[in-house]
C-alpha cells in the first residue's frame, strides 16, 4: 500500500522501527511513501491518505478548490443556458416548419376541393342539360285553304 500526504508534510520518521525515515523531493508536488514498514504506522492519521485523491489538502489547495469548483459550476450554466436557448430555437424554426407545411397542405387540398366541385357542378349541368324535355321542333305554317269543298 503506497501512503499520500498533504503537500505540506516534507518529512516523515517512524521512530522505533527499522526504518530511517522519508524525505519529500523538492520537485516533488505531492509527498508519497512506499515503504511497508512505515505504511501501517500512517494508517488513521489526517495528514496522510491512501489514494492521491484522498490526500488531504492544505488550506490555500481548499480555496483554490473551491474557487475552481465554482468556475466550473458557472461555466456549466452558462453552457446549459446556451445549449437550452439553441434548442428551443431549433425547435421553434422546426414547428414553424411544420406549420407553414401543414398550411401549404391545407391550400393545397382547398384548390384541390374546389377544383373537384366545379367539375362536379359542370357535371350537373350538363347533365341536366341532356335530361331536360327538347322543345318539339316547329312545323311548316298550316294553310287555311285545305281542300275547299263548297
Amino acid at each position: 500500500m503506497t501512503a499520500y500526504a498533504a503537500s505540506s508534510v516534507t518529512a516523515f520518521a517512524p521512530g522505533n522501527v527499522p526504518c530511517n525515515g522519508h524525505l519529500k523531493g523538492e520537485d516533488d508536488e505531492r509527498f508519497i511513501i512506499d515503504c511497508p514498514v512505515c505504511e501501517p504506522l500512517l494508517a488513521g492519521d489526517p495528514f496522510w491518505a491512501t489514494s492521491l485523491e484522498e490526500a488531504p489538502l492544505t488550506g490555500p489547495e481548499m480555496r483554490e478548490a473551491e474557487r475552481k469548483k465554482a468556475q466550473g459550476s458557472a461555466a456549466m450554466a452558462e453552457f446549459s443556458q446556451a445549449f437550452m436557448a439553441n434548442f428551443m430555437s431549433q425547435q421553434a424554426a422546426a414547428f414553424a416548419a411544420q406549420q407553414a407545411e401543414a398550411a401549404k397542405a391545407a391550400e393545397s387540398e382547398k384548390a384541390k376541393a374546389e377544383v373537384e366541385a366545379n367539375a362536379a357542378k359542370e357535371d350537373a349541368e350538363a347533365a341536366a342539360r341532356a335530361a331536360a324535355p327538347k322543345p318539339a321542333p316547329k312545323s311548316a305554317p298550316r294553310s287555311k285553304a285545305r281542300g275547299a269543298s263548297a
